[in-house]
């Protein structure tokens, strides 16, 4: 082989070893749900898991799986370099079985919780608004709150069967019972159904029933009412009222 020979291939030799390593950069390229990593060069197999950290891939989460390819060369002290090119996929975590735990639920028993000591429910007595002509008017309020009465009945015996020893009723009276005949709306004297001694004669009959109702339920006397912020002020508001209240009861 003549030298022009010679040197023609070296540099063609050059040329297509300088052309394989453009196309195999070192890097990572990834596709959205799997990628390809190329290695530096290397005079060893690599270290895939140092591999992937090098390129910020935790390895924990990726893992390289095959085919993995791999380029060689001669380096000019002899020594053979190669590089490794791979897919790179997520990893599959194990996913729970199913069926063992859904059967596992299915055998679930309910267990019975024993609760000890003295249990108090609240009952709480709110917004009567006895005498507002609204959703249904005054009868339709006071069926509402006497259905309320026959609920609490029936949530003392469901609590107690489930071992909650309702042993006394703490009744809450937080206000605006009645709904007045003046001072609220422009409206309020022509669409009330009661005057104002009225809604108070109801409301009195009402909580009185509902007072002697959770004493017959509850083992101990319930909690007197406390008072809201209506009732604080009934007395103020009697005074100013009283003497300009002349709405009857429609007949």
């Amino acid at each position: 082989m003549g030298l022009r020979d010679e040197f023609t291939k070296t540099v063609q030799h050059v040329e297509e070893l300088t052309a394989r390593k453009r196309m195999w950069t070192p890097g990572v390229e990834w596709l959205g749900s799997e990628g390809t990593v190329t290695t530096d060069a290397l005079t060893q197999e690599p270290e895939w898991r140092d591999v992937l950290r090098k390129w910020e891939l935790d390895p924990d989460e990726y893992e390289i799986v095959e085919p993995v390819l791999f380029n060689s060369w001669g380096g000019e002290d002899g020594t053979l370099n190669r590089q490794f090119k791979a897919k790179v996929i997520r990893r599959t975590h194990a996913r729970a079985d199913l069926e063992p735990l859904i059967s596992a639920a299915m055998r679930h028993k309910p267990k019975k919780r024993n609760y000890t000591g003295d249990s108090v429910l609240s009952v709480v007595l709110a917004d009567w608004q006895i005498g507002k002509a609204d959703h249904g008017g005054v009868e339709a309020t006071i069926e509402r709150i006497l259905t309320a009465k026959d609920t609490l009945i029936q949530r003392v015996r469901d609590l107690r069967k489930i071992g909650r020893d309702i042993s006394r009723l703490n009744v809450l009276w937080t206000g605006d019972s009645i709904e007045g005949c003046l001072g609220h709306y422009p409206s309020q004297t022509f669409t009330v159904e009661l005057n104002r001694r009225d809604q108070v004669k109801v409301t009195r009959r009402l909580l009185s029933d509902s007072l002697r109702h959770g004493r017959s339920t509850s083992r101990r006397s319930p909690s007197p009412p406390s008072p809201g912020t209506t009732e604080r002020t009934a007395t103020a508001a009697r005074r100013s009222q009283a003497s300009t209240t002349t709405t009857t009861s429609p007949s």
